[in-house]
């Protein structure tokens, strides 16, 4: 049996000095290289500034991961649809999983993505701590009807698993607070989880911003940030 390894892709542009990075696919990382039963799983995070599926699938055949994590935004969504199908086309068992905030079903269905959705295995739409530990423990890819908080595209349309509760946001450390966090970048920190702002456009204000993270984690952050 081939190694577990997980690709977590991202787009991140820079912009004159301000030197971005996608700090969503480093918590994530992070959630995974922390869990205790997962220390065998091998990640690598493949944080492009271009949105060319055929340098994307590049680095994904260099890592041979049996994973594909794709943090998706309005900007990238398009970008990581022609990737999953570069990707099964070359490796049909390699499991591909879009999250995030343009990963939502009534943007996917569009006619612009919808023929891409077949290779597409499932869609995260609850926060992704602990959903990649489940995906990532589901080694041969038959467990996704119970991991929650997915949507499974599904020949009559999508199925959706069951919700999952929301996860103890301290339970999960930040890049910071493990030092994968790449140097020489602007640097970020969550101080609670969710969106206030609820805008008519968008789907990730419907998460209650109403979690905050606890002042020793946050310490803790800050001192990983310092180093």
């Amino acid at each position: 049996m081939r190694p577990t390894r997980i690709a977590f892709l991202a787009i991140d542009w820079r912009w004159d000095e301000f030197a971005s990075f996608s700090y969503a696919a480093r918590k994530l990382e992070a959630s995974v290289r922390s869990a205790p039963d997962l220390q065998h799983v091998e990640t690598h995070v493949i944080d492009l500034d271009v949105d060319d599926p055929d340098a994307f699938l590049e680095a994904i055949r260099e890592v041979r991961p049996t994973l594909v994590a794709c943090s998706t935004y309005i900007w990238s969504v398009a970008t990581f649809l022609e990737v999953a199908r570069r990707v099964k086309r070359w490796d049909p068992t390699v499991r591909v999983v879009l999250g995030g905030p343009a990963a939502r079903v009534s943007l996917l269905s569009l006619e612009p993505y919808r023929h891409l959705l077949k290779y597409v295995d499932a869609i995260a739409t609850g926060e992704g701590e602990e959903i990649i530990r489940a995906l990532a423990r589901d080694v041969d890819g038959t467990g996704l009807a119970h991991i929650a908080d997915l949507t499974l595209p599904h020949p009559l349309g999508f199925r959706s698993t069951p919700a999952g509760e929301r996860p103890d946001l301290d339970a999960y450390p930040s890049p910071y607070q493990i030092g994968t966090a790449p140097a020489d970048h602007t640097g970020f920190i969550e101080t609670f989880r969710g969106c206030p702002m609820t805008c008519a456009f968008c789907q990730w204000g419907d998460q209650r911003a109403d979690r905050v993270y606890g002042a020793e984690y946050l310490t803790a952050h800050l001192r990983g940030m310092q180093r």
